[in-house]
């Protein structure tokens, strides 16, 4: 009897809490908003090289429209199968990371020949003359680019970087080919690496290759072996064996790896701690590193960080003296004079904090700073001023 009230007990508990989420879910109320995540702009180029039309896509960094920046710009082809994978890698590894510059992507569509366009001639040599005689002019006239060019290719596309590498060097600064199908023209590229290096011809440009787990080589063994015995002179190449990749990842991998180490000058400097960051020449170190890059300026964050390390090792006078460098080459910064504010506070300096708070907020406001910003530096000096 006891067990038949405990199961009867059970269920009516059961359809109880049925019935509430039901209700509960009837009593959500969701608006679609139709304002969908763009990754990237389709576009049409008539192409007199190929006698008919190419689609592409364009991927914009996110501010691109407020930013006075030029950018390098990536060629990646078969973007059906990768513009949405290599578009997020140089998104993440530009954002907050800040171990690449921001990019345009730029991917090309096949039209259903992917073989002419990638691997058999001469269908593939109109290809390489549609992308860098029609395409990148264009790319380089209607967008703010800066006259770096990388290609990247995965499998066929792949292959195909390779050729472009070997027939038309100076049209790319760099080349990324991800588990290339060089068997697939029959070892031609092979060949082709060889006699280049036994004529002394002269590449002075970047390859990267990458081979995930095939079940056999494609083709890249022969290929890196050549590149070994027979070495063209200039060529700087980098081959990575993904075991653990198959020929579906690879690209995203490949990708997040190798931009990394192309751009391993621009990325950051690294400092494992003060005393590293005083070895390797301290500020006048610092400023030497980046008055060799395009963006001559040291990040705001660089030297937030290091403020507060040397807060953090009780040597005030340094933190304050690198805030104030901050602020200085930071004018319109109303990050800069606020963090020299928290820095005053944690040394328990009222006066200065709040006067740097006072700073930040003044600048914000002069210089027009989003809402949000001013709004913030605003409750910033009010929380400090209650405070004390």
């Amino acid at each position: 009897m006891n067990s038949f009230r405990w199961k009867n007990h059970f269920i009516t508990a059961l359809v109880s809490l049925s019935l509430f989420l039901s209700v509960f879910a009837h009593s959500v109320q969701v608006e679609p908003l139709n304002k969908p995540m763009i990754i990237a702009e389709k576009f049409s180029l008539a192409s007199e090289v190929l006698g008919v039309k190419r689609n592409f896509y364009v991927h914009l960094p996110a501010n691109y429209a407020n930013s006075n920046k030029r950018y390098p710009v990536i060629f990646i082809t078969d973007a059906r199968n990768t513009m949405q994978q290599i578009s997020s890698v140089t998104q993440q590894l530009s954002g907050s990371a800040q171990r690449i510059p921001e990019m345009i992507v730029v991917g090309i569509t096949n039209n259903g020949g992917r073989s002419k366009d990638l691997s058999e001639r001469p269908t593939t040599m109109s290809f390489l003359s549609f992308i860098t005689d029609e395409l990148k002019p264009y790319i380089h006239q209607h967008y703010k680019t800066n006259g770096e060019n990388l290609l990247f290719g995965t499998s066929m596309g792949g292959e195909f970087v390779v050729r472009a590498l070997l027939e038309r060097p100076e049209a790319f600064d760099a080349y990324f080919a991800m588990s290339p199908s060089i068997y697939y023209s029959d070892f031609e590229l092979v060949r082709k690496a060889k006699n280049i290096s036994l004529n002394g011809q002269t590449i002075a440009k970047k390859l990267y290759i990458s081979l995930a787990n095939e079940g056999f080589n494609q083709g890249v063994d022969e290929f890196i072996f050549g590149l070994k015995k027979f070495p063209i002179k200039g060529l700087k190449w980098k081959f990575t064996r993904n075991e653990q990749e198959s020929h579906s990842s690879i690209a995203v991998v490949s990708a997040h790896k190798d931009l990394q180490d192309y751009y391993s000058e621009w990325a950051a400097p690294h400092f494992e701690n003060l005393a590293d960051f005083e070895k390797k020449g301290g500020l006048e170190g610092l400023q030497s590193i980046y008055e060799k890059r395009d963006s001559s300026k040291i990040p705001m964050k660089i030297l937030n960080h290091l403020s507060w390390l040397y807060v953090d090792a009780k040597q005030k006078q340094a933190a304050v003296d690198l805030a104030l460098f901050n602020i200085k080459i930071n004018p319109t910064s109303g990050s800069a004079p606020n963090t020299l504010g928290q820095i005053y506070e944690k040394l328990n300096d009222d006066k200065n904090a709040q006067l740097y708070y006072q700073q930040a907020l003044d600048k914000a406001i002069k210089n027009k700073h989003r809402a949000s910003s001013i709004k913030f530096h605003r409750e910033t000096l009010s929380r400090f001023k209650n405070k004390h």
